[in-house]
């Protein structure tokens, strides 16, 4: 009787340590999905007329990229319109090596610059950053120009200038340090988590230098942002480059402004944000916008 005893304990110990096993194995795998669930494969709005199929072979190589999945099945007639998307939306992308269409034509494969532990590692590290700062920049409020302002007000406030002209987007999420560029595509791509439509924008400074800057929609209207030059400004501690039109841009001595497709960035003339130009201070009280003026005039901005 006590040997069958023992025999049936030992079935129950091993059944346990086969559920505990499954358990385990579910739990990574979810794990794992949640990563890729976590962000919002959006990307820049001067290809908002990009076709839906591009897009969804687009969002299927972002995934495949956190997942470090080698090989995606897609129509290849759109791989130059899905690697557009991905190069110019998509942060990771500076972890990628080399896309490629494979031999059969039925997909692309996907080489990568870290071992996969170490990838996913970065990847992680990178989603839990771009979280932090979404989740310090939208704290008590749902308002997405509230969120804007706080989000705008944080990078530039925290600039750290590289020398380094090939720093990229995803290099500065991840070490504080870029340009005009990287910490403008930095804003854009962080807008865009919370369904924000963005631009990139590649402009000429008064000696006729590369310049970057950000596009944004709010409101419907379409508004600039100039996150490297209020930095140089005032520390990023006021909003003098916040929500600019073209015109503004042309004052601040930028020329010929274009998306990064090459066409003529949209024109932009909504006044809502005009008085930011003449900021000295301001304070956000929920969704009201108070800018003081060096004349210590109080303007507000309903948000």
């Amino acid at each position: 009787m006590k040997r069958f005893l023992c025999i049936i304990l030992s079935i129950f110990l091993i059944a346990a340590c086969f559920c505990a096993c499954s358990k385990k194995a579910d739990e990574a795998e979810t794990t794992e999905q949640s990563l890729s669930d976590r962000v919002k494969f959006n990307f820049d709005s001067a290809y908002k007329s990009t076709d839906e199929s591009a897009v969804s072979a687009y969002e299927a190589i972002c995934k495949a990229t956190i997942d470090y999945t080698t090989e995606v099945r897609m129509n290849t007639a759109l791989y130059d319109s899905a690697l557009q998307l991905f190069y110019t939306s998509f942060p990771l992308s500076e972890l990628v090596n080399d896309i490629k269409i494979n031999e059969d034509n039925t997909g692309v494969v996907i080489s990568f610059k870290l071992a996969e532990e170490e990838h996913k590692k970065q990847t992680e590290a990178f989603i839990n950053k771009c979280d932090e700062i979404i989740n310090k920049c939208s704290e008590s409020t749902t308002n997405k120009a509230v969120f804007a302002v706080k989000l705008y007000s944080y990078i530039a406030s925290s600039v750290n200038k590289s020398e380094d002209e090939t720093v990229s987007c995803y290099d500065t999420i991840m070490n504080g340090k870029g340009n005009s560029f990287s910490y403008s595509q930095e804003f854009e791509y962080l807008l865009r988590q919370k369904d924000i439509p963005s631009y990139h924008v590649i402009a000429s400074d008064a000696v006729g230098s590369g310049w970057g800057i950000a596009g944004a929609e709010l409101y419907g209207n379409v508004y600039y942002f100039d996150i490297m030059s209020e930095y140089f400004d005032n520390g990023g501690s006021k909003l003098k480059y916040f929500g600019m039109t073209t015109e503004d841009l042309k004052a601040e001595g930028l020329k010929s402004p274009v998306f990064t497709n090459r066409e003529a960035a949209v024109d932009a003339s909504d006044l809502k944000f005009d008085i930011c130009r003449k900021c000295d201070s301001y304070t956000l009280e929920g969704a009201k916008l108070l800018v003081t003026t060096k004349n210590e005039d109080i303007v507000e901005v309903a948000l």
